[in-house]
């Protein structure tokens, strides 16, 4: 599913900038997308804080990854024609001033950004409440919704281009826990799945994915599905 998400992001993004090559993963995790773009024929370098999943990337998937720290300044390679963020910018303290430095000093003339996080106004997360798999509360710092998003990224002078709304991996799995959450179910379901995988719950996984499934799609209609996947380009 990982791998297939990751084949759509970037083919969109050559719909938006064919010539495009050279890309930065900022928040790489174990290098999943970072594989899937060195498959696909791009030139990638992956950014990452956790030194276990810097050296998963680089042995199981032989993907280059700079294990650090992001500061400031010029990275090693640039400038990029794509710079993703997957699900990183909620987990930064000041998440729009490090961007801003990223994308200045890294950067390619005409390049494209692309930001995925989750959407704090979607279906799901009414549907959910304070059990809304997203809020992961302390490690989610910041909240997002699509128009506050936009104008943060206008602020720095860069508009949305085109977007991405439905996702299995992120947004159907988070509306399938919230409607878990209806009869109880409390933990991150992500998270669980990995650690455990009773009877029990995935019969329950099973009984509300048709209406998950539904749900999801519906609201990506409306705008407000669970995750926001945005693509920008410097207005300059």
């Amino acid at each position: 599913i990982i791998f297939s998400e990751a084949r759509k992001v970037l083919s969109k993004a050559k719909q938006i900038r064919s010539d495009a090559s050279t890309l930065l993963d900022f928040g790489s995790g174990k290098g999943q997308f970072l594989w899937v773009a060195k498959v696909e024929g791009w030139n990638g370098l992956g950014i990452e804080t956790a030194k276990a999943r810097a050296d998963f990337a680089a042995i199981h998937y032989q993907v280059r990854v700079s294990l650090s720290f992001y500061s400031g300044g010029k990275i090693e390679g640039a400038p990029f024609d794509l710079i993703t963020l997957n699900h990183v910018l909620e987990h930064l303290p000041e998440p729009m001033a490090l961007v801003k430095e990223l994308l200045t000093s890294n950067l390619a003339k005409g390049g494209l950004v692309y930001i995925e996080v989750p959407r704090a106004n979607s279906w799901q997360a009414k549907i959910a409440g304070k059990n809304w798999m997203h809020w992961d509360i302390p490690k989610h710092l910041t909240h997002w919704r699509e128009d506050i998003l936009i104008a943060e990224m206008a602020n720095i002078g860069l508009s949305k281009k085109d977007d991405r709304r439905f996702s299995i991996h992120l947004g159907l799995m988070g509306m399938v826990q919230s409607l878990l959450s209806i009869f109880g179910f409390r933990e991150n379901l992500v998270l669980r799945l990995k650690r455990e995988k009773t009877i029990g719950l995935l019969l329950g996984i099973g009984m509300v994915l048709p209406v998950a499934w539904l749900l999801e799609m519906i609201s990506t209609l409306f705008n407000r599905s669970g995750i926001i996947g945005a693509y920008f380009k410097s207005n300059d």
